[in-house]
């Protein structure tokens, strides 16, 4: 029995012959014509975000000619890889093969085109079950040219199949399965996936240099945590209506969660000088935290003729010794075949982006998102909860703005925005500004 792993979107979904770039290379001079417009507007933020605006734009052009290339070659080796499996009978692991699904399947909440659909009577091919989709996200204030405050965010994380059975279920519902899922009632139902992550996030205080205790700067911090989660989609004739979801986070925040390690190894890397003041950084202690938050769509995407715009609101809580808040906000959406999903990735403040699948061939839009909370307990400026540390005085009203883009091609989503985040405390000399990079892959195992 052999094992092969191969692409699985079709040349023909990616809207180009022979090639699947040509979407990409089209939507980017439209791109770059959208944020010039911004940029040349009267708002400060709009000329800001401009520039990071349009060189999102020449990015994600580049990787859609490179995807489209890629795939169009990965799609012919699957056919073939496929047609010598049927022979040999041996399994093949594709990620997001475009094939029909077995009659009795039905179609998952946030589904793929016909990609879940039911075989036609007779049809021939083999079985497929979903793996799940696989979600990697960057921010980095390094993406903005800065070096200060919260500096960096990794987190890799794993989302279920829709409705999965055994040990998943068993074990990740009973941990946070009572927040968020409820009975179907009339004519809702839900859908439910799960979630594993693994993340790290770190901080620091402005001046690299001094080795000493900087008082009227944030504690050097960083924050190592794994994370179960739950996400109930709710569909209230035939539509999606609204997204709950709940996450439950257990880590360390001091040297054990490694942030001068991680730092250091970066700035070795990229040839930069080092943070100094690591040692001053806050003791071990124990994290936990545990995240609801709620996402709205309000109905179809209004089609304005050569783009399609929609709004999608949020509102949210945090619990524990790390965090405790609450907070509002929302994301706008414009561009080409906009997808019946929940918007773009959240920034890793808190919750893991729900990356169902991409129920188009393709899609591409533009974003603006907003964030804010108030703040009742941040540790990483309140310092250590059982003992003395340094501390900065919080500010209790805090808000985030994001201006970004997403490229989804089949089940490969990628997407990246640039970040404002107002004041964190009393002193602080600027605004924190990062970019936040994400790339979500949705998998499959075919058997016959």
């Amino acid at each position: 029995m052999t094992t092969e792993y191969r692409s699985a979107l079709r040349p023909q979904a990616l809207g180009s012959k022979p090639g699947g770039g040509g979407i990409a290379r089209n939507l980017g001079p439209k791109v770059a014509t959208l944020a010039s417009a911004g940029a040349g507007g009267t708002s400060r933020l709009a000329r800001r975000m401009g520039r990071p605006l349009r060189r999102c734009a020449g990015v994600l052009a580049a990787l859609g000619a490179v995807l489209g290339a890629e795939l169009l070659v990965g799609s012919c080796l699957g056919r073939a890889a496929h047609a010598e499996q049927v022979r040999g009978g041996s399994l093949a692991v594709e990620l997001g093969a475009a094939e029909t699904e077995p009659a009795d399947e039905e179609a998952v909440p946030g589904g793929g085109g016909d990609a879940l659909l039911p075989q036609e009577d007779g049809a021939a091919g083999p079985s497929r079950s979903e793996l799940g989709t696989f979600i990697f996200q960057l921010e980095n204030d390094l993406f903005s040219g800065s070096d200060r405050h919260y500096t960096n965010g990794i987190r890799l994380s794993w989302t279920s199949p829709d409705e999965p059975k055994g040990f998943v279920r068993r074990n990740l519902g009973k941990a946070v399965g009572a927040v968020a899922r409820h009975d179907d009632v009339d004519d809702e139902r839900k859908h439910t996936r799960y979630g594993l992550s693994l993340g790290q996030n770190m901080f620091t205080p402005e001046d690299r240099e001094r080795s000493d205790l900087i008082v009227e700067d944030r504690p050097y911090a960083g924050w190592l945590y794994g994370a179960v989660s739950m996400h109930t989609v709710t569909e209230k004739g035939g539509r999606r209506s609204d997204l709950e979801s709940v996450e439950l986070q257990l880590g360390v925040v001091g040297p054990w969660a490694l942030g001068k390690q991680g730092q250091d190894l970066v700035h070795e890397i990229r040839l930069m000088d080092k943070f100094e003041g690591w040692s001053n950084q806050l003791d071990n202690e124990p994290g936990l935290l545990l995240l609801y938050e709620r996402k709205w769509r309000l109905g179809d995407a209004l089609d304005l003729g050569f783009v399609q715009v929609d709004a999608i609101p949020h509102a949210g809580a945090g619990l524990g010794n790390v965090l405790t808040q609450v907070n509002l906000g929302g994301a706008a959406r414009m561009g080409w075949r906009l997808p019946e999903d929940f918007g773009p990735p959240s920034l890793i403040r808190a919750m893991m982006p729900l990356d169902g699948l991409n129920e188009r061939d393709w899609s591409f839009y533009l974003f603006a998102s907003v964030d804010g909370r108030y703040v009742a307990h941040n540790i990483f400026l309140d310092g250590n909860t059982f003992r003395d540390s340094h501390s900065v005085d919080r500010e209790d009203w805090v808000g985030d703005i994001a201006l970004g883009a997403t490229l989804a091609l089949g089940r490969v989503k990628i997407a990246y925005s640039s970040a404002v985040r107002s004041r964190e405390f009393e002193g602080q000399s600027q605004d924190s500004r990062f970019g936040s990079l994400s790339i979500s892959m949705q998998t499959f195992l075919d058997a016959d």
